[in-house]
């Protein structure tokens, strides 16, 4: 049952895309965009941005960066703190914590992150097409991965009605090729990128996205850069002050 529906779930014999049938729930799905279930959403934002700070070092990523589905801004905030030009994106949440810093999915990133969104799309063929549709240098999503089809599986999470598609490693090599980048897949974080790394900074991503705890050890001085959040507040300040001065 999921929303008190009975609903079919379908498991592609060929990519492992795991679906519900057609999604027609999905407007009392998000009649709150965060789950109240969702208590482990500022934990998660934690690792994320530890592991997308360390990441973004390892492959030498320089310039804007998007947050694809960034729901409040959190994350976004968290990332411009350490010193990383990220922007936001979502057509679902409201832009809380990161607002002024909008960013659009068809310019070109260095990287664009997409966390616990995949399991959201109900297109997922055009919804991730959107999300690679700037180019972007790389794509570091989250989502947990299955292993065949178990109707016990938690994170199926029938009580939100959000979660509409499940992805398998096969899955995930799938879509690298539909989009013609290379992957580096973990059980829950994995990476997309144009070009391929080498052979050692390969082994060590593999690693990082097996246990991405790891990166909470890394020294934050090895990894942030100057803080955006005096920038950030002058910036705002500015345009708000540009704005009242408009006749």
């Amino acid at each position: 049952m999921l929303l008190g529906r009975d609903v079919e779930y379908r498991l592609c014999a060929r990519c492992e895309l795991l679906q519900t049938e057609s999604p027609t729930w999905l407007a009392d799905a998000y009649a709150d965009a965060i789950s109240h279930l969702d208590t482990g959403a500022v934990a998660r934002n934690r690792l994320t941005a530890q592991l997308t700070a360390v990441v973004a070092r390892l492959v030498g990523a320089r310039g804007p960066c998007l947050d694809y589905g960034a729901g409040h801004g959190v994350f976004v905030r968290m990332m411009r703190d350490l010193g990383f030009d990220f922007r936001w994106y979502d057509t679902y949440a409201q832009n809380l914590y990161a607002g002024g810093f909008e960013g659009t999915p068809t310019d070109h990133h260095a990287i664009v992150t997409a966390f616990e969104l995949l399991e959201h799309l109900a297109d997922v063929r055009g919804d991730i097409d959107a999300i690679f549709a700037g180019a972007p240098d790389h794509v570091l999503v989250g989502t947990l991965l299955h292993h065949g089809w178990d109707p016990a599986w938690w994170y199926l999470l029938p009580e939100t009605g959000q979660h509409v598609a499940f992805y398998s490693p096969v899955t995930l090599r799938f879509v690298a090729e539909h989009v013609g980048y290379d992957v580096i897949v973990g059980p829950e974080y994995s990476l997309f990128s144009r070009h391929a790394p080498g052979a050692v900074k390969r082994a060590v991503l593999q690693r990082l996205l097996a246990r991405p705890s790891l990166a909470g050890i890394v020294p934050g001085r090895l990894v942030a850069r100057g803080s955006l959040v005096q920038p950030d507040h002058e910036a705002i300040r500015q345009s708000r002050l540009r704005k009242s001065d408009t006749p």
